[in-house]
């Protein structure tokens, strides 16, 4: 896995981007901006809330070299923080099969690039992606650099769990909690990337709040079938009635079971999300689904969840996802009565 920030121009994203982003993020952006950022920030939230670019930014702005608000995303120094070419923007390099962030092999090469003056300027920045990989030993190393951090270095560190960085770090952090973004940000994020509405709007309700998860979702050309087909032939089961036209159907799939197995638990999930929330259900949600209540709503996610299982130990799909319709029609049907 390598660190990598989303690919958007220099001056797509930027700080004030970020204020409204919670008060944690604004009182952030308000300290750097007054020169009094913490040498030690520690950035969480889900996957996909931004942290990596907010911290990619706060780490051109220690070291860009225009004058006027920072950063300008178009100096020099911006764009290699940006290529990850500057040296004096710090970080170590993540392969596919690091399974976890080593002492040896990526804190110790690290610290002892601190031993050094900076090589341009007198600031440097350290990014520590996917804190939460850190073994405890890699922690304890870092420790005593963030205690006695260096005149103009600063440490910015980010986690998509703060409970798994220990809490000697925490404790010598600024911590920074990025909330999940709403749909309706996420949607007119897409929008603004050149994304259909509806496929912006079915992407950013599948995302969890995640833009990251948002963007790939919307890549998908079959996303809105794979919608149409979770729905009508699973969701919109009317009870046992109408379980043969349903199973007739599964012969269409041609291999997108999964991924519609996959598209109905977040649909499922979707709907409990709003229902707790009191926001409009779904536009699928009617019917039988009227009468659903969040126990109703757990069973069904139940059984969509352990047709997951039996795929994972290789069960036919058909077989599967027959029993699966027999399933839901038999749990609709009782709730008309």
């Amino acid at each position: 896995m390598c660190f990598r920030w989303i690919n958007l121009s220099n001056t797509e994203i930027t700080l004030s981007r970020f204020e409204n982003r919670g008060e944690g993020a604004r009182e952030l952006i308000r300290a750097f901006r007054a020169g009094a950022m913490s040498p030690a920030v520690l950035i969480c939230g889900a996957p996909g809330t931004g942290k990596a670019t907010l911290a990619r930014l706060l780490a051109q702005g220690l070291l860009c070299t225009a004058p006027g608000d920072r950063p300008c995303g178009v100096c020099k120094s911006c764009l290699r923080v940006m290529r990850g070419t500057h040296p004096d923007c710090l970080t170590y390099t993540l392969t596919p099969k690091d399974k976890s962030i080593k002492v040896e092999d990526h804190i110790r090469p690290l610290l002892k690039l601190l031993d050094r003056h900076p090589l341009e300027g007198e600031r440097r920045a350290v990014l520590l992606p996917h804190a939460e990989m850190m073994t405890a030993a890699s922690q304890n190393a870092l420790l005593k650099s963030l205690e006695e951090t260096q005149k103009g270095t600063w440490f910015l560190l980010t986690a998509d769990n703060e409970n798994t960085v220990l809490p000697t770090i925490r404790s010598r952090c600024r911590l920074i909690r990025l909330p999940p973004f709403k749909e309706s940000e996420i949607c007119r994020a897409l929008e603004d990337e050149g994304i259909s509405a509806p496929q912006a709007e079915l992407a950013a309700s599948l995302s969890e709040g995640s833009l990251t998860a948002a963007r790939a979702l919307a890549a998908r050309e079959d996303l809105m079938q794979l919608k149409d087909t979770a729905v009508r032939q699973f969701l919109s089961c009317r009870g046992l009635n109408q379980y043969a036209r349903q199973a007739a159907g599964l012969r269409n799939l041609k291999d997108q079971e999964d991924d519609v197995l996959w598209l109905m638990e977040q649909e499922i999930r979707l709907l409990m999300r709003r229902m707790a929330s009191g926001e409009p259900l779904p536009d699928w949600a009617e019917g039988p689904w009227e009468n659903a209540d969040p126990e109703r709503c757990r069973r069904v996610l139940g059984m969509i969840l352990e047709t997951q299982r039996m795929r994972r130990f290789n069960v036919g799909a058909q077989g599967a996802l027959d029993n699966l319709i027999q399933q839901l029609s038999e749990e609709t049907d009782s709730w008309q009565t």
